[in-house]
């Protein structure tokens, strides 16, 4: 799994919202995961869909991206999550099939 950035600001919204700088391409719509400590100290991983690509003044790629997935894992769910915990988080894109394949079927749940 290639290493796109870390995270430089994350926002709670209806859905949780990442942004991270990179020099990759990527467009709207492209998966990427994050691994996030599970409140029982495990390590979880959190995925999220770009929602939003613009360039900085340094000609890198700044991303936006909300988070999906099943929704009883969503970040905005988990008693005592911090969004600060997510600040220099890494990035990483999401492009196994196999991997997008689960997360396709995790987004069907109910």
């Amino acid at each position: 799994m290639k290493i796109l950035g870390k995270i430089t600001n994350a926002e709670m919204q209806k859905d949780c919202v990442i942004t991270f700088i990179t020099d990759d391409n990527l467009k709207n719509e492209e998966k990427v995961r994050i691994n996030t400590p599970n409140p029982d100290g495990s390590m979880g991983r959190q995925y999220f869909q770009v929602i939003g690509v613009s360039i900085t003044e340094d000609s890198k790629l700044k991303v936006q991206a909300k988070e999906v997935g099943y929704w009883a894992r969503a970040l905005s769910r988990r008693e005592g999550f911090d969004l600060r915990s997510l600040i220099s988080v890494e990035v990483e894109h999401l492009t196994d099939k196999e991997d997008l394949k689960k997360l396709h079927e995790m987004m069907c749940w109910c």
